[in-house]
């Protein structure tokens, strides 16, 4: 990596997406260096996967020139599953995948009727049905299904 890239790279560190001068010289760059490893592949797939490659690269850079100067990502979106809140007193079972880590702790009948007695961090004391009590990871319990 030469000293340009070198400071390049930080300045974009410190900036994160920089001025979209910085993003176009950026995208440039990658084009210029996509291209020359194109030329060691010539003829080969590699180097149809690497044309490719420029061809995205060159569509980005325009449309970064579009984008106004102040534009920032809206942060990244991440899609998660609803989370079952899970109290003292539930009712709960085992998830199915990890009942077989309990096979000899418990029987199949306990493994589906716990009740939660109480929560410490990510564990739950639980008490099953023949009244004895056993600590398990929040992660592997969900609610029972009802009757």
């Amino acid at each position: 990596m030469t000293d340009t890239e070198t400071t390049s790279a930080t300045a974009t560190k410190k900036s994160h997406f920089g001025s979209r001068a910085h993003r176009i010289s950026q995208l440039d760059l990658l084009v210029d260096r996509i291209n020359k490893v194109s030329k060691v592949f010539a003829g080969t797939t590699v180097a149809n996967i690497l044309d490719e490659a420029s061809v995205a690269v060159t569509d980005a850079k325009v449309e970064a020139a579009t984008l106004p100067e102040d534009w920032r990502p809206s942060g990244r979106q991440v899609v998660r599953k609803a989370k079952v809140e899970l109290a003292v007193g539930n009712k709960v079972e085992i998830k199915a995948k990890k009942q077989e880590g309990y096979k000899d702790l418990l029987t199949a009948a306990e493994m589906s009727d716990l009740a939660i007695i109480s929560i410490v961090g990510k564990k739950a004391r639980c008490s099953t049905s023949t009244g004895s009590a056993v600590v398990i990871p929040l992660s592997q319990l969900t609610v029972a299904k009802a009757a």
